[in-house]
């Protein structure tokens, strides 16, 4: 699996204005790449979907249901509208296996859940953002690592809760059973529901990461995994380590 995140430049920060087109490019530079490799043959390629700044003072639901022109002289865009036809197009011009990683979407609907005070504690998806453009260590990567989970393995993330030691530089107070339980519950609705994460409804929707059998190939990754890159964090030893994964935005998700 290869992940890939379009990201909004404006101009004026050293760099071009990216585009639809720019996207399309550098995406398939990077499917051209790994398949020099004929053993990279098979490899799923995902487009990490990037939320919405904060700082653009637009409320997310608003910001996230943006309409954006399927041009491809449009402006890369944190919006639904752009990275649907940002995939439309990739998927006209590559026969590889192309998906989306939705926490967009899975912000989104929590942020709805919170505002209709239904997360305990919660308001607004900007209570689980370090900045106006980051999410917080703590509940927001938490998110983030979640969707990311069940949209790879394709399992329902149930019983997924805060491992021992992760997640302990934000606002991990919020962690509770309770509030872990509502954004798995939530990852697994949009992420099941959704045709371009490539998972699908399975027949037994309520399979629990809890029952997850991982394939050898994955367990001996795992345990070959050392050092956290963004914390440092030995995980060689850690028996209720369930997934582990190299994302800016992710540490690792553990099981009860």
């Amino acid at each position: 699996v290869v992940t890939l995140q379009p990201f909004y430049k404006r101009p004026g920060e050293g760099f071009p204005q990216s585009t639809m087109q720019s996207d399309i490019d550098s995406i398939l530079k990077f499917i051209a790449l790994a398949r020099e490799n004929p053993a990279n043959r098979k490899t799923k390629f995902y487009l990490y979907e990037s939320w919405p700044f904060l700082w653009t003072g637009k409320p997310f639901q608003q910001a996230w249901d943006g309409t954006t022109k399927d041009e491809l002289t449009a402006p890369t865009m944190h919006t639904r509208d752009y990275y649907e036809h940002l995939l439309k197009r990739l998927r006209e011009k590559t026969d590889a296996e192309i998906h989306v990683i939705p926490v967009p979407e899975v912000m989104y609907q929590l942020d709805r859940q919170m505002q209709a005070g239904k997360v305990p504690g919660l308001t607004g998806i900007g209570d689980v953002m370090k900045d106006k453009l980051h999410l917080d260590p703590g509940l927001g990567h938490f998110i983030a690592s979640v969707t990311v989970y069940a949209t790879l393995f394709g399992k329902n993330p149930a019983g997924l809760v805060k491992p021992e030691g992760h997640y302990d530089d934000g606002n991990e107070e919020l962690l509770t059973p309770q509030i872990c339980e509502i954004v798995n519950t939530t990852v697994w609705d949009v992420v099941s529901k959704n045709p371009s994460t490539g998972v699908g409804e399975p027949a037994d929707s309520k399979h629990a990461a809890a029952g997850t059998v991982l394939a050898p190939e994955v367990k001996e990754a795992i345990a070959g995994v050392r050092k956290n890159h963004a914390g440092g964090a030995d995980v060689a030893h850690a028996e209720k380590v369930h997934l582990f994964i190299l994302s800016g935005q992710s540490n690792m998700v553990g099981l009860n």
